[in-house]
């Protein structure tokens, strides 16, 4: 596997390969202390007018990446919620009412 700078991880697009859509940019990674792995992406999709308030966010296990390529990361599998819960949709709202 070729080497990947977080740098360069962060702000790629990140696309469903179940649904083909444009999930959001990876924002942030969780890296293991112990390994130095990474573990985790998050994802956020901005909202509303001109994306100026909010977004979506999501986060990815390392092992639903499918590949990181020059301009996009493709993923298969559900997203979780910051709060660990599972979103077969990609994603949530901050806003979304239906949050514990």
């Amino acid at each position: 596997m070729e080497e990947l700078k977080l740098s360069e991880l962060k702000s790629k697009s990140v696309v469903s390969t179940r649904s083909g859509k444009n999930l959001g940019q990876v924002i942030d990674a969780c890296i293991e202390p112990e390994g130095g792995r990474v573990v985790s992406v998050t994802v956020l999709k901005k909202t509303g007018l001109l994306g100026l308030f909010g977004g979506e966010e999501s986060v990815f296990s390392w092992s639903d990446i499918r590949l990181v390529g020059e301009d996009a990361v493709l993923v298969d599998g559900d997203a979780r919620r910051p709060d660990g819960k599972t979103d077969k949709n990609g994603g949530f709202s901050f806003f979304d009412k239906n949050l514990p």
